[in-house]
C-alpha cells in the first residue's frame, strides 16, 4: 500500500495479497499449534487416568489387616476414597495390653501428611516417624504405651498420582477446607474430622495433633503453632511453646527462631486452625521443613532423605520428653497464674541444639586458625634464623652449620 497524499491512496495489489497472505498463514499456525497442545492434553489426561486405575487396582487387591504382638498393635484401614477411587490409609499404632479399658484412657496423637502433593519431604518425615514407632526401642516403647497414635501417611493421593503441585483432582487446596468439607469433593477430610470428633465423643483427648508440610522460601524446620491455649486459659505463652523448644534442644536440623505462632486471617480454613479452634487442641502443629537445606553454623547444607526421617524421629523423641516436663511444670505454672519465667523455661527445656551446634563450629574454626597461625609463625622464625646464620658465617669457611633450633610449639 503506497500514500502520495491526503487524498490519493495507491493500492498495490501485490503487497496486499502477500499481507493476507501472510495474516492466514499466521492465524492456520496458531489453530495447527492449538490443536497440537489440545491433543498433547488429551494424551496427558487419558494417561493420568490410565495411572489412577493402575494404582486403584493394585490398591483394591491390598485389604485391610491388623497385627497384634506382645509389644505393639498395628492396624491399617481405610478411612475412605478419593474422586478417583483411591483409598486414604489410616494407620493406627500403640502399645499392647492386656486390658482395653488401659488403650481406651490413652491420649490419642493425629499425623498427617502429603495434603499438598509435591511435598515430598512430608513422606520422608512420614518415614522417619513409621520406623521409629514400630521400632524396639526402649524409647518407642514407651510412646507406646502412652499414647494411641493415629497417622494418615497421604491425604491427597490423586494429587500424588496426577503429578500436581498443591491441589486435587478438582483443582481445590485441600488444607484450605478443613472449616466445612464436603463429604464427596473432601471426603478424606471429612471423615478425618468425624474421626476426631468420636474420639472426643468417647471421652479420650487428643494432645497433639501434626500436619506435615514443606516449605519452599525458608530455611532449616520449624513449627506453625497458634498463639492461645485453645481453652482461652492464660496458660498462653508457655504450653503452645514448649514442644517445640524440646523439639530444638534435640534436633539441630530444627530453629526455634524460626517457629510461628499465629493465626492469621489467610489460615482460618487450615488444618491447624480448625482443629485447634473446634476440637480445642492446644498442641495443633504445622510441621514445615525447608525443600532446600538447613544452616550448619556458617553453612548452608542440602537436605537429604536421612535427614527428613531424623526430624520425624525428633517429633516423637520431643513428644515423649514433652510428657515428663509437664508434669514438672504443672506445679510452677498454677503458682504463677499460667505464666512461666524465661530463665525457668530454658532450664527446663534446654538451649536449642542448633545453636549449640552452631557455638561448637565456631570454637572449633577459631581453634584451627590459631593452629594455623602459630604454624605459620613457626615456619617464618625458622627461615629467619637461617637467613641470619648464612649472614653471620666467614666466606669459605667449612666449619659445619649448626643445626636450626627447634622452635616449641
Amino acid at each position: 500500500m503506497c500514500i502520495r497524499d491526503r487524498s490519493t491512496i495507491i493500492v498495490d495489489k501485490d503487497e496486499l495479497q502477500k499481507e493476507i497472505d501472510d495474516f492466514t498463514e499466521k492465524e492456520l499456525s496458531k489453530k495447527r499449534q492449538n490443536q497440537e497442545e489440545t491433543l498433547k492434553l488429551e494424551r496427558l489426561l487419558t494417561h493420568r487416568i490410565e495411572k489412577l486405575k493402575a494404582y486403584n487396582h493394585a490398591d483394591s487387591q491390598v485389604k485391610d489387616y491388623q497385627i497384634n504382638t506382645n509389644e505393639l498393635i498395628f492396624r491399617k484401614e481405610t478411612l475412605t476414597y478419593t474422586l478417583a477411587g483411591l483409598p486414604i490409609e489410616l494407620i493406627t499404632i500403640t502399645g499392647a495390653s492386656s486390658s482395653s479399658q488401659v488403650i481406651e484412657r490413652r491420649k490419642v496423637i493425629f499425623i498427617t501428611a502429603r495434603v499438598h502433593a509435591a511435598e515430598i519431604a512430608g513422606s520422608f518425615k512420614m518415614e522417619g516417624i513409621l520406623r521409629f514407632l514400630t521400632g524396639d526401642t526402649k524409647a518407642a516403647e514407651h510412646l507406646r504405651s502412652l499414647y494411641v497414635f493415629r497417622i494418615v501417611p497421604m491425604l491427597n493421593p490423586d494429587g500424588v498420582v496426577c503429578g500436581n503441585f498443591r491441589c486435587n483432582l478438582m483443582g481445590t487446596d485441600l488444607n484450605r477446607r478443613w472449616d466445612s468439607p464436603d463429604r464427596t469433593l473432601h471426603s478424606q477430610i471429612y471423615y478425618l474430622k468425624q474421626l476426631m470428633r468420636r474420639t472426643i465423643a468417647e471421652s479420650r483427648r487428643i494432645l497433639l495433633f501434626c500436619d506435615l508440610h514443606e516449605h519452599s522460601r525458608s530455611l532449616n524446620s520449624f513449627i506453625y503453632g497458634c498463639n492461645k491455649m485453645a481453652d482461652g486459659s492464660f496458660c498462653t505463652w508457655t504450653k503452645v511453646r514448649l514442644l517445640p523448644r524440646i523439639m530444638a534442644k534435640n534436633c539441630t536440623l530444627f530453629s526455634y527462631n524460626g517457629c510461628r505462632f499465629s493465626v492469621e486471617t489467610n489460615k482460618q480454613r487450615t488444618a491447624r486452625v480448625v482443629v485447634w479452634k473446634e476440637f480445642k487442641v492446644d498442641n495443633s502443629f504445622t510441621l514445615e521443613s525447608s525443600c532446600y537445606g538447613y544452616c550448619a553454623g556458617t553453612q548452608i547444607k542440602a537436605f537429604e532423605r536421612k535427614e527428613y526421617c531424623e526430624i520425624g524421629e525428633a517429633l516423637l523423641k520431643a513428644i515423649l520428653e514433652y510428657h515428663y516436663v509437664v508434669k514438672n511444670m504443672e506445679e510452677e505454672l498454677v503458682l504463677n497464674k499460667g505464666w512461666l519465667k524465661p530463665s525457668k523455661l530454658v532450664e527446663l527445656t534446654g538451649t536449642p541444639a542448633a545453636v549449640l551446634a552452631a557455638k561448637r563450629m565456631v570454637q572449633e574454626k577459631e581453634s584451627r586458625q590459631k593452629k594455623e597461625r602459630a604454624e605459620r609463625l613457626k615456619e617464618t622464625l625458622s627461615l629467619r634464623y637461617s637467613i641470619s646464620l648464612k649472614r653471620t658465617q666467614p666466606r669459605g669457611s667449612s666449619r659445619e652449620q649448626p643445626t636450626p633450633l627447634s622452635l616449641p610449639t
